[in-house]
């Protein structure tokens, strides 16, 4: 994941490196939150990450358990909360 600036006057940074596959993205009101999830179709294959920039080397998982899928990351408003679907 590399993400640019609107206006492109700083080159992109690598904030996100991973061989798997990355979707739904969201960033945290602080701007420094990623919340993201792993896999991809449907099954117990997707699991949701978070990962601090600046802080965190690698995403910690907040929900990775091979019985269930999880997809729809999000971070509530106030950052406190991560939220997703599992099923």
């Amino acid at each position: 994941l590399m993400p640019q600036r609107a206006d492109c006057s700083a080159p992109p940074q690598t904030v996100l490196e991973d061989a798997r596959s990355v979707h739904a993205i969201s960033y945290g009101p602080d701007g420094r939150t990623l919340v993201y999830r792993f896999g991809v179709g449907t099954g117990a294959s997707r699991d949701v990450f978070t990962k601090r920039l600046g802080v965190d080397t690698a995403g910690t998982p907040v929900s990775a358990s091979p019985a269930f899928d999880e997809y729809a990351p999000d971070i509530s408003p106030d950052g406190r909360h991560v939220v997703y679907v599992s099923t």
